[in-house]
């Protein structure tokens, strides 16, 4: 799998795509068009030959909110995906196609929403803060963080999968330019619009980001791209 280099999936009726993804280091090209999935794994974050991502026509709510930090993405296109509301602010200079995307809602899952914009949050989101909320950080997501601090050092194969491997791959991380923090369970989420508008981003795209703190949050919204 490791010299795999482009991976078609279209038109195969697939709902999840496993973790494993990430052993498909060489991987430049993924098409998973006409599927049925409606989230894409983070560890799919590590692959970083990685050009071009079509998710195309299916059931997809979001896509990993460090997806754009793939080192030699280029283009990710989600189009025609009724629930896709917004777009990670990792990608925000990436090319990224949402045609007819947010045109629906589903009941059964809350939506963020914030200044007429609304954005489903990833599934291992457990809190989400927000601006008012001076919250004390979480012993789990304080946990997670040391866990992943130390993974290289640590008996990681003695966790449960499931905890391994959100200690292994961050959530998020904190998208003010100046922290990078990694995010596993808690966050100050923030929906807005591209900042500059140029051919490859419309105006029209939601964009979230996930900050760590108020502080974060407030100089990301203040000056969201680096200077």
């Amino acid at each position: 799998m490791t010299g795999l280099v482009t991976l078609i999936l279209n038109h195969n009726k697939l709902t999840s795509l496993p973790s494993d993804i990430q052993n498909c280091s060489s991987l430049q090209t993924l098409n998973l068009d006409k599927n049925f999935l409606s989230v894409v794994p983070r560890q799919i974050t590590v692959l970083h030959c990685l050009e071009e991502l079509s998710i195309t026509g299916n059931n997809l709510l979001y896509l990993p909110m460090d997806l754009g930090y793939c080192a030699n993405l280029k283009r990710v296109y989600a189009d025609n995906n009724g629930l896709f509301k917004s777009v990670p602010f990792s990608l925000w200079s990436k090319e990224v196609g949402t045609y007819r995307c947010g045109t629906e809602s589903n009941s059964r899952r809350i939506e963020f929403k914030e200044n007429n914009m609304s954005a489903h949050i990833p599934d291992e989101i457990q809190n989400i803060w927000s601006r008012p909320g001076l919250l004390v950080t979480s012993l789990l997501e304080l946990s997670f963080r040391v866990v992943n601090k130390y993974k290289d050092i640590l008996q990681m194969s003695r966790l449960p999968r499931s905890l391994k491997d959100l200690a292994a791959f961050a959530t998020a991380h904190c998208e003010f330019h100046g922290c990078n923090r990694p995010l596993f369970t808690a966050g100050y989420p923030h929906l807005m619009k591209h900042p500059i508008a140029t051919y490859r981003q419309s105006n029209s795209i939601t964009f979230l980001g996930l900050c760590c703190s108020v502080k974060c949050l407030d100089l990301f919204t203040k000056f969201p791209l680096p200077l």
